[in-house]
């Protein structure tokens, strides 16, 4: 193979590309019409166009014109005529690069099928690394997604420093999972929470509050806060319970207990008559009898209720005792948010005070 090589470089060697003769030459008359040109031109410089010489002026503009219309074709016709040696030229030169392109355009297209096919076979080495990678990384298949780059790909990209680089990708895909499991194990716990405090401050209620209840409460409100709000809904509803099971007060017009009469002195009136006894009576009235339209006007027919029974003493409240207190340590293994949530919870409403002392995750012991 290398002597088949080196033959065809010695063949390739063509003849070198050169000029053999270059005679031609072009001569003209350029310096008897320059001054020819510089004679008859200095007649018309510095002449000033007025009103009255205006039409002359313009036949002579035209005039001046005419000789540069003049040259100008002169130059077109001689260039075309200078042009005919190098379109000859040109033409030959095409003729050649077809010959040329007989041989290249089969090599070119074989070399670009054999870069074509290891570009490929880089790609999948690539793809292939790539994917165990990821998977003994533990990253999942919604997760792992990767672009071979074309530098990847490129005959002086080194394995090593692509593969690297394919690890550092590899990485942020699994921090981008660790952090959305993370979010989401967040409010796992913490729906499992807010069903834990609910459950544990309903207790004792006819209609318990869930979590949609306080749904709308809890919205934007930081973690620690929700068993609080929770604690107040649960409140604010065990008062509604109080109130819809209260018995009903009918309120009923007042009755009187006695009405007094001028002659009634035994109640209401203990000093009502002295002045009268003091006094003589009319003596029209002692022989007149008195007489009431209306029995009910009768005071002897008023209804005196009796007096209300003394109320009995109270007996003796018990003397009260004082129940021994103690402080506890408890230590919780393994407990999750939600079950933390609901014992804070109930201790809350036991009134038992807490301190937490210091915590950590599972993971980090």
């Amino acid at each position: 193979m290398s002597e088949n090589v080196t033959e065809i470089e010695k063949s390739s060697n063509i003849t070198e590309l050169k000029i053999i003769s270059n005679e031609h030459k072009f001569v003209w008359n350029f310096a008897d019409i320059k001054q020819n040109l510089n004679s008859h031109i200095e007649k018309y410089v510095g002449l000033v166009v007025t009103e009255e010489n205006l039409k002359d002026m313009e036949s002579t503009q035209k005039e001046i014109s005419s000789i540069r219309t003049k040259i100008d074709g002169f130059r077109k016709e001689v260039k075309k005529k200078m042009d005919e040696p190098y379109k000859v030229f040109e033409g030959e030169i095409k003729e050649l690069l077809q010959l040329i392109e007989k041989a290249e355009t089969p090599l070119k297209k074989q070399i670009l099928e054999y870069e074509s096919d290891r570009v490929a076979k880089k790609e999948a080495e690539f793809k292939l690394f790539a994917q165990t990678t990821a998977t003994d990384m533990g990253v999942r298949d919604e997760y792992f997604k990767i672009t071979i780059s074309s530098q990847w790909t490129k005959r002086t990209a080194r394995v090593s420093t692509v593969k690297k680089e394919i690890v550092a990708e590899i990485n942020s895909m699994l921090e981008t999972q660790r952090r959305n499991d993370e979010a989401l194990e967040l409010q796992r716990q913490k729906e499992e929470m807010i069903v834990a405090v609910c459950s544990a401050h309903s207790m004792g209620l006819k209609t318990p509050v869930t979590s949609s209840d306080i749904a709308h409460l809890i919205v934007n409100a930081e973690l620690a806060a929700i068993p609080g709000i929770i604690l107040a809904e649960c409140q604010k509803r065990a008062e509604m319970e109080a109130k819809a099971a209260a018995p009903k007060v009918e309120l009923s017009p007042p009755v009187l207990d006695h009405v007094h009469h001028p002659d009634d002195n035994s109640i209401g009136f203990p000093n009502y008559g002295k002045e009268v006894e003091d006094t003589d009576p009319c003596p029209e009235w002692e022989a007149t009898e008195i007489r009431y339209p209306n029995e009910i006007l009768n005071p002897a027919s008023f209804h005196i209720p009796p007096l209300p029974p003394a109320s009995r003493p109270m007996p003796p409240m018990p003397p009260t005792t004082r129940e021994t207190q103690y402080d506890v340590i408890l230590k919780l293994p393994g407990v999750t948010i939600p079950q933390a949530g609901a014992l804070k919870a109930f201790m809350s409403s036991q009134g038992i005070s807490y301190e937490i002392i210091s915590q950590a995750r599972r993971s980090d012991f």
